[in-house]
């Protein structure tokens, strides 16, 4: 397989305009604008984002409740590639192509995804040098200045599923992602196979009562990829002056992915997330299996309840990555307890 990440996430809004002054302030470029019926970004990567009013018909039919991303592309290296997905995914999946050349179809788990030609630009970045006790790596230098958040690249996209299992099944035996690691009770990370972003898609358990899912597909967030921390809490503060809400937890670290990141609610449904010094992985990464709460936080400026607590410094590597399967939150609740089940996060 050669899908090498996400070439365009699709929104259905409730409110087009305010979703595009939104984007905007968020630091992507607008490159199309159909008045309140459609508008089009691009990422330096090339990758895109689009919006639509929720219920166009522009918009496959999917299982998605609400507002967020409708419809995910994703990118493959090779025209010879494609036209092999295409002939392997025909045998079981009904399967569209459009006059744009997208390969449209419907997940089993009921997601609209679609594929294309699509060879990211090369991105070139440098962060500031960080200097440390004993280590000056940044001599009679300035760290860099910036006005606000310019996101380079679609990084990833997370969904609340009620069966993680058939997405997992789906996307690891279907289409060649690998499993890079697991969130106990919460859910699954996956790559895709010409990517080295430690996780191009995650899935978790709709069944979690703080999502507000109640077991139904949703859209949680889609994240955009930048510098470092210095850009992120720019971009953190030139969105609060533009008058959108705030982060709740604010600037923080995963343990898992080890990245850097910062959500903010967004008014073309779910979350998005600026992130940071992500891991970067290849074919020789062993997934790790998580305690839930350990793997989510190695820190956060505002720390939410449920992680106010001494954490459960739990984690081993995952035997069969090609067969692990996601333990459904309500068994893993009833296993381990409401205290360790009943509240975290997925990134």
């Amino acid at each position: 397989m050669s899908i090498n990440g996400i070439a365009a996430a699709n929104y259905g809004v409730e409110d087009v305009a305010k979703s595009v002054e939104f984007l905007e302030d968020l630091g992507l470029k607008l490159v199309e604008r159909q008045g309140d019926a459609y508008a089009a970004f691009e990422l330096p990567d090339g990758s895109a984002v689009t919006v639509r009013p929720l219920g166009d018909k522009a918009l496959p039919a999917s299982r998605l409740q609400g507002p967020g991303v409708h419809e995910l592309i994703w990118g493959v290296s090779s025209q010879e590639a494609l036209d092999r997905l295409s002939a392997d995914l025909s045998k079981d999946c009904e399967i569209r192509t459009g006059s744009d050349g997208v390969l449209r179809l419907l997940t089993p788990f009921g997601l609209a995804m679609g594929f294309k030609l699509f060879r990211p630009i090369p991105l070139q970045s440098t962060a500031s040098a960080q200097n440390s006790p004993g280590s000056n790596l940044r001599m009679n230098q300035w760290r860099k200045w910036r006005k606000r958040a310019m996101p380079k690249e679609l990084e990833h996209i997370v969904f609340a599923v009620p069966d993680v299992n058939s997405a997992l099944d789906f996307m690891r035996d279907r289409l060649g992602f690998k499993v890079t690691d697991v969130q106990r009770g919460f859910g699954m990370f996956l790559r895709a196979p010409a990517s080295n972003h430690h996780h191009n898609i995650a899935f978790i358990d709709s069944d979690i009562p703080f999502l507000n899912s109640a077991g139904k597909v949703t859209f949680n967030h889609l994240n955009f990829l930048v510098d470092d921390i210095d850009e992120i809490m720019v971009g953190k503060m030139y969105m609060e002056r533009k008058g959108w809400p705030g982060s709740d937890i604010g600037l923080g670290r995963h343990r898992i992915s080890s990245g850097a990141f910062l959500y903010m609610p967004a008014p073309m449904g779910g979350e998005v997330e600026y992130s940071a010094d992500v891991d970067r992985l290849d074919d020789t990464w062993v997934p790790l299996e998580w305690d839930n709460l350990f793997g989510f936080l190695m820190f956060g400026h505002n720390l939410p309840p449920f992680l106010k607590g001494e954490q459960n410094w739990d984690m081993k590597f995952v035997e069969n990555p090609e067969t692990v399967r996601h333990v459904p939150h309500k068994e893993y609740v009833a296993a381990v307890g409401p205290g360790m089940g009943g509240a975290g996060g997925a990134h």
